[in-house]
Protein backbone atom coordinates (compact mmCIF):
# COMPACT_ATOMS: atom_id res chain seq x y z
CA UNK A 1 0.00 0.00 0.00
CA UNK A 2 1.54 3.52 -1.19
CA UNK A 3 1.60 5.85 1.78
CA UNK A 4 -1.76 8.13 2.00
CA UNK A 5 -1.24 12.10 1.75
CA UNK A 6 -1.77 12.03 5.53
CA UNK A 7 0.78 9.60 6.11
CA UNK A 8 3.37 11.65 4.05
CA UNK A 9 2.84 14.23 6.59
CA UNK A 10 4.86 12.13 9.33
CA UNK A 11 7.40 11.23 6.58
CA UNK A 12 9.26 14.56 6.24
CA UNK A 13 12.23 13.23 5.04
CA UNK A 14 15.64 14.84 2.99
CA UNK A 15 15.85 15.14 -0.41
CA UNK A 16 18.90 12.81 -0.38
CA UNK A 17 17.02 10.29 1.67
CA UNK A 18 14.07 10.01 -0.76
CA UNK A 19 16.33 9.43 -3.45
CA UNK A 20 17.75 6.91 -1.70
CA UNK A 21 14.51 5.09 -1.08
CA UNK A 22 13.53 5.22 -4.64
CA UNK A 23 16.29 2.91 -5.39
CA UNK A 24 15.02 0.21 -2.48
CA UNK A 25 12.21 -1.68 -5.16
CA UNK A 26 14.65 -1.90 -8.20
CA UNK A 27 17.47 -3.49 -5.48
CA UNK A 28 14.46 -5.91 -3.57
CA UNK A 29 13.77 -7.07 -7.23
CA UNK A 30 16.56 -8.04 -8.01
CA UNK A 31 17.26 -9.51 -4.54
CA UNK A 32 20.23 -7.20 -3.98
CA UNK A 33 17.98 -5.22 -1.13
CA UNK A 34 20.20 -5.34 2.27
CA UNK A 35 18.66 -8.38 4.50
CA UNK A 36 17.88 -7.94 8.35
CA UNK A 37 20.02 -11.36 9.03
CA UNK A 38 19.88 -11.95 13.33
CA UNK A 39 22.96 -14.31 13.13
CA UNK A 40 24.96 -11.76 10.80
CA UNK A 41 24.03 -9.10 13.35
CA UNK A 42 25.44 -10.61 15.98
CA UNK A 43 28.59 -12.07 14.17
CA UNK A 44 29.70 -8.03 13.11
CA UNK A 45 28.63 -7.04 16.90
CA UNK A 46 31.02 -9.27 18.36
CA UNK A 47 33.96 -8.38 15.93
CA UNK A 48 32.69 -4.87 16.81
CA UNK A 49 33.22 -5.82 20.36
CA UNK A 50 35.98 -7.39 19.90
CA UNK A 51 36.50 -9.76 22.50
CA UNK A 52 34.92 -13.82 22.55
CA UNK A 53 31.87 -12.92 24.25
CA UNK A 54 27.88 -14.52 23.97
CA UNK A 55 24.75 -13.17 24.25
CA UNK A 56 22.40 -14.48 27.09
CA UNK A 57 20.36 -16.88 25.00
CA UNK A 58 17.03 -15.41 25.46
CA UNK A 59 18.23 -12.38 23.86
CA UNK A 60 20.25 -14.03 20.99
CA UNK A 61 16.85 -15.78 20.41
CA UNK A 62 14.74 -12.31 20.76
CA UNK A 63 17.42 -10.92 18.08
CA UNK A 64 16.51 -13.54 15.72
CA UNK A 65 13.31 -13.08 16.19
CA UNK A 66 13.22 -9.18 16.12
CA UNK A 67 15.42 -9.16 12.93
CA UNK A 68 12.98 -11.48 11.03
CA UNK A 69 10.02 -9.06 11.92
CA UNK A 70 12.52 -6.35 10.79
CA UNK A 71 13.45 -7.77 7.59
CA UNK A 72 9.61 -9.34 6.78
CA UNK A 73 6.74 -7.07 8.59
CA UNK A 74 7.67 -4.22 8.82
CA UNK A 75 7.77 -2.43 4.92
CA UNK A 76 11.29 -0.67 5.44
CA UNK A 77 12.62 1.37 3.27
CA UNK A 78 15.98 0.97 1.78
CA UNK A 79 17.34 3.46 4.40
CA UNK A 80 15.12 1.67 6.69
CA UNK A 81 17.31 -1.36 6.30
CA UNK A 82 20.02 0.55 6.45
CA UNK A 83 19.49 2.12 9.69
CA UNK A 84 17.96 -1.08 11.35
CA UNK A 85 21.36 -2.91 10.42
CA UNK A 86 23.40 -0.02 11.69
CA UNK A 87 21.39 0.57 15.30
CA UNK A 88 20.93 -3.69 15.98
CA UNK A 89 24.61 -3.84 15.87
CA UNK A 90 25.04 -0.95 17.76
CA UNK A 91 22.78 -2.43 20.44
CA UNK A 92 23.71 -5.99 20.07
CA UNK A 93 27.45 -4.50 20.79
CA UNK A 94 26.26 -2.27 23.82
CA UNK A 95 24.90 -5.70 25.12
CA UNK A 96 27.78 -7.68 24.70
CA UNK A 97 30.13 -5.21 26.55
CA UNK A 98 27.22 -5.90 29.94
CA UNK A 99 28.19 -9.54 29.11
CA UNK A 100 32.08 -9.51 29.31
CA UNK A 101 31.61 -7.01 32.68
CA UNK A 102 29.81 -9.91 34.13
CA UNK A 103 32.60 -12.58 33.32
CA UNK A 104 35.05 -10.11 34.53
CA UNK A 105 33.42 -8.25 37.79
CA UNK A 106 30.90 -10.99 38.88
CA UNK A 107 30.81 -9.00 42.17
CA UNK A 108 28.77 -6.74 39.65
CA UNK A 109 25.81 -8.73 40.59
CA UNK A 110 25.73 -9.16 44.01
CA UNK A 111 24.59 -5.22 44.00
CA UNK A 112 21.29 -4.22 45.13
CA UNK A 113 18.56 -1.88 43.51
CA UNK A 114 16.97 -0.35 46.83
CA UNK A 115 14.07 2.08 46.44
CA UNK A 116 14.44 2.45 43.10
CA UNK A 117 11.49 5.52 41.72
CA UNK A 118 10.12 4.88 38.23
CA UNK A 119 7.51 6.76 36.64
CA UNK A 120 5.14 5.58 34.24
CA UNK A 121 2.07 6.61 32.23
CA UNK A 122 1.20 6.81 28.68
CA UNK A 123 2.93 9.23 26.62
CA UNK A 124 2.08 13.20 26.93
CA UNK A 125 1.03 12.32 30.60
CA UNK A 126 3.61 14.70 31.77
CA UNK A 127 6.31 11.51 32.20
CA UNK A 128 9.32 13.28 31.30
CA UNK A 129 8.22 16.73 32.84
CA UNK A 130 8.32 14.67 36.33
CA UNK A 131 11.14 12.31 35.86
CA UNK A 132 13.82 15.63 35.17
CA UNK A 133 12.20 17.56 37.72
CA UNK A 134 12.75 14.35 40.19
CA UNK A 135 16.37 14.20 38.96
CA UNK A 136 16.96 17.43 40.33
CA UNK A 137 17.65 15.69 43.66
CA UNK A 138 21.13 15.23 44.22
CA UNK A 139 20.92 11.88 45.20
CA UNK A 140 19.33 10.89 41.97
CA UNK A 141 20.77 8.35 40.09
CA UNK A 142 19.78 8.62 36.59
CA UNK A 143 20.64 8.23 32.39
CA UNK A 144 21.78 10.87 30.78
CA UNK A 145 21.54 10.41 26.78
CA UNK A 146 25.51 9.87 26.45
CA UNK A 147 25.18 7.43 29.12
CA UNK A 148 22.44 5.32 27.54
CA UNK A 149 23.97 5.55 24.17
CA UNK A 150 26.94 3.52 25.08
CA UNK A 151 26.40 2.20 29.03
CA UNK A 152 29.83 0.33 29.53
CA UNK A 153 33.21 2.10 29.74
CA UNK A 154 35.91 0.77 27.94
CA UNK A 155 37.49 -1.50 30.63
CA UNK A 156 34.56 -1.08 32.74
CA UNK A 157 36.52 1.32 34.60
CA UNK A 158 35.16 4.59 33.57
CA UNK A 159 38.37 7.63 33.08
CA UNK A 160 37.99 11.20 32.08
CA UNK A 161 39.22 10.52 28.70
CA UNK A 162 36.88 7.82 27.90
CA UNK A 163 33.96 10.16 29.43
CA UNK A 164 34.88 12.58 27.10
CA UNK A 165 34.61 10.36 24.15
CA UNK A 166 31.48 8.55 25.15
CA UNK A 167 30.17 12.27 25.56
CA UNK A 168 31.15 12.75 21.88
CA UNK A 169 29.34 10.11 20.55
CA UNK A 170 25.93 10.91 22.30
CA UNK A 171 26.22 14.50 20.80
CA UNK A 172 26.50 13.07 17.75
CA UNK A 173 23.69 10.46 18.07
CA UNK A 174 21.90 13.36 18.68
CA UNK A 175 22.48 15.38 15.52
CA UNK A 176 22.04 12.92 13.75
CA UNK A 177 18.64 11.56 14.92
CA UNK A 178 17.23 15.57 14.91
CA UNK A 179 18.59 15.51 10.88
CA UNK A 180 16.79 12.38 10.52
CA UNK A 181 13.50 13.24 12.23
CA UNK A 182 13.73 16.74 12.86
CA UNK A 183 10.17 16.87 14.40
CA UNK A 184 11.29 15.15 17.40
CA UNK A 185 12.39 18.15 18.87
CA UNK A 186 8.68 18.95 19.29
CA UNK A 187 7.60 15.35 20.63
CA UNK A 188 10.60 14.24 22.93
CA UNK A 189 13.26 16.80 22.95
CA UNK A 190 16.53 15.17 23.61
CA UNK A 191 19.68 16.67 24.92
CA UNK A 192 23.17 14.31 25.39
CA UNK A 193 24.84 15.27 28.55
CA UNK A 194 22.35 16.92 30.88
CA UNK A 195 18.81 15.92 31.37
CA UNK A 196 17.33 12.18 32.33
CA UNK A 197 16.76 9.39 28.86
CA UNK A 198 14.33 7.44 29.38
CA UNK A 199 15.73 3.49 30.14
CA UNK A 200 13.86 2.07 27.02
CA UNK A 201 17.33 1.96 25.40
CA UNK A 202 18.56 -0.56 27.97
CA UNK A 203 14.98 -3.32 26.65
CA UNK A 204 16.34 -2.65 23.29
CA UNK A 205 20.13 -3.80 23.88
CA UNK A 206 18.87 -7.14 25.45
CA UNK A 207 16.20 -7.49 22.38
CA UNK A 208 13.38 -7.69 25.15
CA UNK A 209 11.74 -4.70 24.42
CA UNK A 210 7.98 -4.81 25.67
CA UNK A 211 5.01 -4.96 23.64
CA UNK A 212 4.53 -1.84 21.67
CA UNK A 213 6.96 0.57 21.19
CA UNK A 214 9.18 -0.34 19.13
CA UNK A 215 10.58 1.64 15.97
CA UNK A 216 8.36 -0.42 13.52
CA UNK A 217 5.53 -2.67 13.35
CA UNK A 218 7.07 -5.90 14.63
CA UNK A 219 3.95 -8.43 15.38
CA UNK A 220 5.44 -11.51 15.07
CA UNK A 221 7.92 -10.15 17.68
CA UNK A 222 5.43 -8.85 20.10
CA UNK A 223 3.73 -12.12 19.88
CA UNK A 224 6.70 -14.10 20.75
CA UNK A 225 7.80 -11.68 23.83
CA UNK A 226 4.41 -12.08 25.11
CA UNK A 227 4.36 -15.46 24.79
CA UNK A 228 7.64 -15.90 26.79
CA UNK A 229 7.23 -18.67 30.02
CA UNK A 230 8.51 -16.32 32.06
CA UNK A 231 6.89 -12.67 31.60
CA UNK A 232 9.89 -11.14 34.21
CA UNK A 233 12.54 -11.97 31.99
CA UNK A 234 12.78 -8.21 30.41
CA UNK A 235 12.85 -6.25 33.89
CA UNK A 236 15.37 -9.06 34.97
CA UNK A 237 17.67 -8.30 32.41
CA UNK A 238 17.41 -4.57 33.12
CA UNK A 239 17.83 -5.00 36.68
CA UNK A 240 21.20 -7.02 35.75
CA UNK A 241 22.12 -3.56 33.89
CA UNK A 242 21.01 -1.46 36.33
CA UNK A 243 23.61 -3.37 38.85
CA UNK A 244 26.63 -2.60 36.55
CA UNK A 245 25.68 1.11 36.09
CA UNK A 246 25.39 1.26 39.57
CA UNK A 247 28.59 -0.26 40.02
CA UNK A 248 30.15 2.30 37.79
CA UNK A 249 28.44 5.30 39.14
CA UNK A 250 26.91 5.38 42.35
CA UNK A 251 23.72 7.40 43.58
CA UNK A 252 21.13 7.07 46.42
CA UNK A 253 18.43 5.88 43.98
CA UNK A 254 17.44 5.03 40.79
CA UNK A 255 14.81 7.64 39.01
CA UNK A 256 14.13 5.85 35.60
CA UNK A 257 10.56 6.42 33.23
CA UNK A 258 9.24 5.20 30.09
CA UNK A 259 5.99 3.84 28.56
CA UNK A 260 7.31 0.35 27.97
CA UNK A 261 6.67 -0.37 31.94
CA UNK A 262 3.09 0.74 31.98
CA UNK A 263 1.99 -3.16 30.23
CA UNK A 264 4.71 -4.70 32.44
CA UNK A 265 3.78 -3.10 35.54
CA UNK A 266 3.15 -6.53 37.41
CA UNK A 267 6.48 -7.56 36.54
CA UNK A 268 8.47 -4.34 37.35
CA UNK A 269 7.09 -4.85 40.81
CA UNK A 270 8.17 -8.61 41.34
CA UNK A 271 11.69 -7.80 40.27
CA UNK A 272 11.91 -4.76 41.82
CA UNK A 273 9.65 -5.43 45.04
CA UNK A 274 9.90 -2.02 46.57
CA UNK A 275 9.98 0.05 44.12
CA UNK A 276 8.02 3.33 44.20
CA UNK A 277 5.98 4.30 41.56
CA UNK A 278 5.10 7.77 40.18
CA UNK A 279 1.88 7.17 37.68
CA UNK A 280 0.75 10.03 35.55
CA UNK A 281 -2.76 10.71 34.13
CA UNK A 282 -3.78 12.60 31.32
CA UNK A 283 -7.19 12.90 29.74
CA UNK A 284 -6.80 9.36 27.27
CA UNK A 285 -7.40 11.19 24.35
CA UNK A 286 -4.44 13.75 24.50
CA UNK A 287 -2.48 10.31 25.07
CA UNK A 288 -3.62 8.82 22.65
CA UNK A 289 -3.46 11.11 19.73
CA UNK A 290 0.00 11.84 20.77
CA UNK A 291 1.18 8.23 20.63
CA UNK A 292 -0.03 8.12 17.47
CA UNK A 293 1.59 11.04 16.05
CA UNK A 294 4.60 9.42 17.50
CA UNK A 295 4.16 6.04 16.25
CA UNK A 296 3.90 7.60 13.09
CA UNK A 297 6.94 9.48 13.01
CA UNK A 298 9.02 6.47 13.99
CA UNK A 299 7.73 4.16 12.07
CA UNK A 300 7.59 6.69 8.72
CA UNK A 301 11.67 7.14 9.70
CA UNK A 302 11.83 3.14 8.51
CA UNK A 303 9.38 2.88 5.99
CA UNK A 304 7.50 4.85 3.21
CA UNK A 305 4.51 2.39 3.61
CA UNK A 306 2.72 3.96 7.03
CA UNK A 307 -1.31 3.09 7.23
CA UNK A 308 -2.25 5.77 9.74
CA UNK A 309 -5.25 4.25 10.48
CA UNK A 310 -3.63 1.09 11.57
CA UNK A 311 -1.43 3.33 13.59
CA UNK A 312 -4.36 4.33 15.30
CA UNK A 313 -6.26 1.15 15.83
CA UNK A 314 -2.87 -0.02 17.25
CA UNK A 315 -1.94 2.22 19.43
CA UNK A 316 -5.34 2.03 21.17
CA UNK A 317 -4.93 -1.39 21.14
CA UNK A 318 -1.66 -0.54 23.31
CA UNK A 319 -3.48 2.31 25.42
CA UNK A 320 -6.20 -0.04 26.82
CA UNK A 321 -3.69 -2.94 27.39
CA UNK A 322 -1.61 -0.62 29.49
CA UNK A 323 -4.64 0.96 31.15
CA UNK A 324 -5.77 -2.58 32.69
CA UNK A 325 -2.72 -3.96 33.34
CA UNK A 326 -1.44 -0.60 35.59
CA UNK A 327 -4.80 -0.55 36.95
CA UNK A 328 -5.02 -4.25 37.98
CA UNK A 329 -0.81 -3.80 39.46
CA UNK A 330 -1.97 -0.70 41.85
CA UNK A 331 -5.10 -1.85 43.30
CA UNK A 332 -2.11 -3.09 46.12
CA UNK A 333 0.10 -0.04 46.43
CA UNK A 334 -0.29 1.99 49.56
CA UNK A 335 0.69 5.41 49.54
CA UNK A 336 3.70 5.08 50.69
CA UNK A 337 4.39 2.99 47.62
CA UNK A 338 2.44 5.16 44.81
CA UNK A 339 1.69 8.73 43.95
CA UNK A 340 -1.00 9.10 41.66
CA UNK A 341 -0.44 12.76 39.75
CA UNK A 342 -2.79 14.56 37.21
CA UNK A 343 -1.38 16.45 34.80
CA UNK A 344 -3.00 18.93 34.93
CA UNK A 345 -1.95 19.74 38.58
CA UNK A 346 1.85 18.91 37.65
CA UNK A 347 1.28 21.73 35.03
CA UNK A 348 -0.48 24.14 38.16
CA UNK A 349 2.36 23.56 40.71
CA UNK A 350 5.14 21.40 39.41
CA UNK A 351 7.53 22.23 42.05
CA UNK A 352 5.14 21.49 45.00
CA UNK A 353 4.13 17.96 43.44
CA UNK A 354 7.44 16.74 42.55
CA UNK A 355 8.81 17.95 45.59
CA UNK A 356 6.14 16.47 47.86
CA UNK A 357 6.67 13.27 46.77
CA UNK A 358 10.54 12.70 47.89
CA UNK A 359 9.24 13.39 51.60
CA UNK A 360 6.12 11.25 50.86
CA UNK A 361 8.06 8.02 49.23
CA UNK A 362 10.89 8.64 52.33
CA UNK A 363 14.08 9.17 50.50
CA UNK A 364 16.68 10.89 52.00
CA UNK A 365 16.43 14.96 52.02
CA UNK A 366 17.97 17.61 50.12
CA UNK A 367 18.05 20.69 51.23
CA UNK A 368 18.65 22.71 47.73
CA UNK A 369 16.22 20.70 45.95
CA UNK A 370 13.58 23.14 45.77
CA UNK A 371 16.73 25.92 44.03
CA UNK A 372 17.33 23.08 42.10
CA UNK A 373 13.89 22.52 40.59
CA UNK A 374 13.31 26.34 39.96
CA UNK A 375 16.23 26.66 38.54
CA UNK A 376 15.27 23.58 35.77
CA UNK A 377 11.71 25.14 35.18
CA UNK A 378 13.75 28.64 34.74
CA UNK A 379 16.00 27.04 32.20
CA UNK A 380 13.03 24.74 30.49
CA UNK A 381 10.26 27.14 29.68
CA UNK A 382 6.86 25.41 28.16
CA UNK A 383 7.81 27.02 24.71
CA UNK A 384 11.60 25.96 24.84
CA UNK A 385 10.33 23.27 21.78
CA UNK A 386 8.44 23.63 19.17
CA UNK A 387 4.67 22.72 19.67
CA UNK A 388 3.30 19.31 18.42
CA UNK A 389 0.18 18.76 17.30
CA UNK A 390 -1.61 16.16 16.48
CA UNK A 391 -5.56 15.32 15.43
CA UNK A 392 -7.32 11.46 16.05
CA UNK A 393 -8.90 12.01 13.55
CA UNK A 394 -5.30 12.13 11.38
CA UNK A 395 -5.83 8.37 12.33
CA UNK A 396 -9.07 7.23 12.24
CA UNK A 397 -9.95 7.62 15.72
CA UNK A 398 -12.81 10.13 17.26
CA UNK A 399 -12.99 11.50 21.11
CA UNK A 400 -16.10 8.58 21.63
CA UNK A 401 -14.13 6.05 21.04
CA UNK A 402 -11.51 6.31 22.52
CA UNK A 403 -13.03 7.13 26.12
CA UNK A 404 -15.17 4.39 25.51
CA UNK A 405 -12.02 2.14 25.01
CA UNK A 406 -10.22 3.90 28.20
CA UNK A 407 -13.19 3.89 30.47
CA UNK A 408 -12.25 4.02 34.06
CA UNK A 409 -11.22 1.30 35.90
CA UNK A 410 -13.02 1.92 38.97
CA UNK A 411 -9.77 1.45 40.97
CA UNK A 412 -9.87 3.41 45.03
CA UNK A 413 -7.76 6.36 45.00
CA UNK A 414 -4.87 6.50 47.30
CA UNK A 415 -4.94 7.52 50.75
CA UNK A 416 -5.15 11.52 50.80
CA UNK A 417 -2.55 13.29 52.12
CA UNK A 418 -2.88 16.94 50.79
CA UNK A 419 -1.07 15.14 47.58
CA UNK A 420 -2.84 15.34 44.18
CA UNK A 421 -5.15 12.30 43.41
CA UNK A 422 -6.69 10.74 40.48
CA UNK A 423 -9.40 7.75 39.93
CA UNK A 424 -8.29 5.63 37.22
Amino acid sequence: MRPTKDAMAYSSKSLAIRLLNRLGSPLKAAGFAPRIDGERILAKAQRAHGAPTELEPLSAEGLNVRAHAYDTEASLSLFGRLIVQRDLIRCVTNQLGFEQAYQQYPEILQERIEKPLFIVGLPRSGTTLMQRLMCCHAGARYLPFWEVHEPVPRNVTPSPKDTRRRMRAGRNAVWQLNSVVPDLRGVHAITAETDPEECLYLFLYTQLLPDGFDFANLPTYWRWLDNLPDRTAPHRMLARQLKLLQWVRRGQHWVLKSPVHSARLPELLEVFPDARIVFMERDPVQSVASLCSLTALMWSVLSEDVDLNAVGAYVLDVAEQSRRVTGQALRNLGPDRLARVAYSELVKDPIGVAGGLYERFGYDRDQCLEGSMRNFMAANPRNKHPHHNYHLGDFGLDVETVRARLAPWGIPSAVSDGLPQIAI
